[in-house]
């Protein structure tokens, strides 16, 4: 039998996509990450996949000091 991974502590969340804890909080707050709380534990039920994979600029390095994109408006 194979399992799926269905929920993620903050913890896991922020090592998946690189984000620190106050970032993962707001994002919950505001409605972007859902969650749930079990006993005293937040639980986040999106998949750290599909969260990047949503966000509008989904380029890793778009907007970097020495990214190809930073340079091309000059």
């Amino acid at each position: 039998m194979t399992s799926t991974k269905v929920a993620w502590t903050v913890a896991e969340f922020g090592q998946a996509t690189s984000l620190g804890k106050t970032k993962i909080y707001g994002l919950m707050n505001d409605g972007t990450i859902t969650s749930c709380k079990v006993g005293g534990k937040r639980l986040i039920t999106v998949s750290p996949a599909e969260f990047l994979q949503a966000m509008p600029n989904a380029s890793p390095a778009a907007g970097r000091i020495g990214s190809p994109d930073f340079y091309e408006g000059e």
